[in-house]
């Protein structure tokens, strides 16, 4: 199925009712023709982990970041799924590629064009009464993107702190050796 924006409206409703299940099942059939694939299936990903399949969504990120091995938005959202899933090894790893992508540039004369050309529909959308809810994209991009390169230094330095520094390794793998060899001593230990 090639993608439509009536596909895609369809996937956003499913996302604003919280069915991510059957947004990340739009998603993907968008995903299948569509020349935007790889940004198709981070939503794809992200949909999965809001519903709950979080194993799924990992797969589906790693493929997408196999595929895109440098761009920041994908390593971004491979870091979040990763630390969100426990191995924070793998989102370090993530987080230390993100902050070494190059920065996206300013938006082309053309991208800039096909921003207001599309905001310009969404508002003609919106005077229906069907759309009239519907919410407008906003620029906020930038800043968030920069609020995630302030967060992550100190993510790493935390990482460094707790997980590298108390265990003698790295990682979740270093505290559950550190608790199997507590438990042979037959002490008991919980990871901070």
């Amino acid at each position: 199925m090639a993608y439509s924006l009536r596909r895609h409206l369809q996937a956003v409703r499913l996302t604003r009712q919280r069915n991510y299940g059957g947004a990340a099942d739009c998603y993907r059939e968008m995903a299948a023709d569509s020349p935007a694939q790889w940004e198709l299936r981070l939503m794809v990903a992200d949909c999965l982990a809001r519903d709950g399949r979080l194993p799924e969504a990992l797969e589906e990120v790693r493929a997408v970041a196999a595929a895109k091995p440098n761009d920041f938005l994908t390593l971004k959202i491979a870091a979040r799924l990763f630390i969100e899933s426990g191995d924070h090894e793998k989102g370090r790893e993530y987080v230390e590629r993100a902050l070494r992508a190059p920065v996206p540039g300013p938006p082309s004369r053309g991208e800039r064009f096909s921003w207001v050309l599309a905001v310009g529909i969404l508002h003609v959308m919106r005077l229906m009464p069907r759309y009239r809810r519907m919410r407008l994209p906003s620029r906020s991009d930038t800043y968030s993107d920069q609020k995630w390169r302030d967060w992550a230094p100190e993510y790493l330095a935390w990482h460094d702190a707790t997980l590298a520094g108390k265990h003698g390794g790295t990682g979740v793998g270093a505290i559950q050796q550190a608790d199997a060899a507590d438990e042979a001593q037959g002490g008991t230990r919980t990871a901070s």
